[in-house]
């Protein structure tokens, strides 16, 4: 009987895969937090501003107030 390759050898081998498991999540929640931060503040920027255009647009007025000469 052969022997098994190398990576199904390591597979029970439970503290080192969890630690590369742990080591690769920082890594890609370090590189992509800045990215996904510098495209959602201007993309939320905008589309609030977008909304409140649209419904201070849509709203709507009141009548202007009549000037009353005093008594």
């Amino acid at each position: 009987m052969r022997d098994p390759p190398g990576g199904l050898r390591r597979t029970w081998d439970l503290r080192q895969w969890w630690g590369e498991f742990i080591e690769q999540c920082w890594f890609l929640a370090r590189v992509t937090a800045v990215p996904v931060m510098l495209i959602a503040v201007p993309l939320g920027a905008t589309i609030s501003l977008q909304v409140g255009t649209s419904r201070g647009s849509s709203a709507p007025r009141p009548a202007p107030a009549r000037c009353s000469s005093p008594p």
